[in-house]
């Protein structure tokens, strides 16, 4: 079992040479700077430093390109910083994630568990597999994680999962788990049991699951502040009640609770939680949905359908002292049989709108090794509604999804988001986009909120 290290520790106990210093410096000069200030000076080491971060002991493969590996350069070895969301990225910059070393191997699939952060409320854990065989059409079908208490387990839930494959035989992820119990929360010092099964092929009938279950211990990296709440709003016959706000380094925990009359002859209405911070900015939704709880009660004589919204955002900045809580009626119109696919060939000029729901204009393009690397200009009055905007297609039909690198607030609506797509053919990418209409913003139950 490996040892739970702080990863601003780590390195005071290890030497460098000058010349692995210059080399570390020398790649966090170019990996801090976002890509669309980078093709101003059309500088292909710059892409190719960038792609290196990516990769690094992930080991992208393709044309012959010999990518770094982590182990020259320690300070890039973070799943998290890669692409983990806002809190994580900060929280594996500052040093605040526990490094672990646990590895283990069957029937030629090696699984190893990277890092790990907690708050007290969100728990996240990173990890690669690599599989001597080639991976095709990977799936994960089960992942928990148990943390032994004395109290009981209910409010211990996975609420969110990102696996990707970024080479053919590896693929890194990022598994969250969240503790929303109104008892409090956790204990400073954590026991965790994590369990991670999938398939490397689920396409494959024959191909035979994988499993790996992996017990370390976790300290709590930084305090959550609680702010009790009574704000209510009422719109019509129905109630929206802020209950609670929780605040840390990782995450902005919201918890609501909306009352209507109950109706057993229409369908229940779902609703989407969003919050934006004191200058405008979207604060996304860490699983990129609303987790609502739904159940029906009685008061006064009167029956009511009650949902209980415990929705996980990414942190507000130190200093602010206001966020702003929206109710959307319902949610995305992106699946919709109705709403229609469109598009554009991937070139520096191409912009296009999508329907009600913005504005995308390509700012700038790099390739390095098999990745493309997208910069993109997002208008939106709701944006980060949908987990992507856009996606890439090949002639085969194949399609490629981003992985964002940088998000940048410019102000209004307007952002300049970086995005990764590994494994891309050189040529012939269309960019796939939906013309969806905006769903209803219930501006009656708006909510500013004070913080401080």
């Amino acid at each position: 079992m490996g040892q739970d290290i702080k990863s601003k520790d780590l390195f005071s106990e290890v030497e460098f040479t000058a010349e692995d210093r210059q080399k570390v410096q020398d790649c966090i000069k170019n990996s801090e700077k976002p890509l669309f200030f980078k093709w101003r000076i059309k500088s292909i080491a710059a892409a190719a430093v960038l792609l290196f971060t990516l990769a690094g002991s992930l080991a992208l493969y393709g044309s012959g390109t010999k990518a770094f590996a982590f182990s020259n350069f320690p300070f890039f070895d973070s799943i998290f910083s890669l692409f983990g969301d806002e809190g994580l990225q900060k929280a594996s910059k500052g040093g605040n994630v526990s490094l672990l070393s646990l590895e283990k191997q069957e029937d030629g699939i090696k699984m190893s568990i990277k890092e790990a952060v907690y708050d007290g409320r969100r728990l996240s854990i990173s990890y690669v597999i690599e599989s001597e065989k080639p991976i095709n059409n990977y799936s994960y079908k089960q992942i928990d994680a148990y943390i032994p208490l004395n109290h009981s387990e209910e409010g211990i839930s996975r609420n969110g999962v990102r696996d990707e494959q970024i080479s053919e035989n590896k693929v890194a992820g990022i598994s969250t788990f969240t503790y929303d119990n109104d008892k409090g929360e956790l204990p400073d010092k954590i026991k965790v049991d994590f369990l991670y099964k999938a398939t490397t092929d689920k396409s494959y009938k024959w191909e035979k699951d994988f499993s790996f279950r992996f017990q370390f211990p976790v300290e709590k990296s930084e305090d959550i502040k609680t702010i009790p709440m009574n704000m209510v709003k009422q719109w019509e016959n129905k109630v929206l009640e802020l209950k609670s706000i929780k605040l840390s380094p990782l995450t902005t925990s919201v918890n609501l609770r909306y009352k209507e009359p109950y109706n057993n002859r229409e369908p229940y209405q779902s609703h989407t939680i969003r919050l934006i911070d004191e200058n405008g900015k979207v604060l996304r939704n860490l699983n990129n949905w609303t987790m609502g709880m739904g159940t029906q009660t009685k008061e006064n004589g009167q029956w009511y359908s009650v949902t209980e919204y415990k929705e996980f955002f990414e942190q507000v900045d130190k200093g602010s002292s206001t966020v702003t809580i929206q109710v959307i009626n319902g949610t995305s119109n992106r699946f919709k049989e109705d709403t229609p696919l469109s598009s554009t060939p991937l070139s520096t000029e191409a912009a296009f709108q999508m329907g009600e729901m913005g504005s995308i204009e390509i700012e700038g393009i790099e390739r390095a090794d098999q990745t493309l690397i997208i910069a993109y200009k997002y208008k939106s009055s709701l944006a980060f509604l949908n987990d992507f905007q856009f996606m890439l297609t090949d002639k085969n039909g194949e399609f490629y999804h981003g992985i964002e690198k940088s998000r940048e607030y410019l102000g209004g609506e307007a952002y300049l988001v970086e995005e990764v797509f590994p494994n891309t053919p050189d040529e012939g990418l269309f960019i796939k986009y939906f013309n969806e209409k905006a769903p209803e913003l219930i501006e009656e139950f708006q909510m500013e909120v004070p913080i401080k």
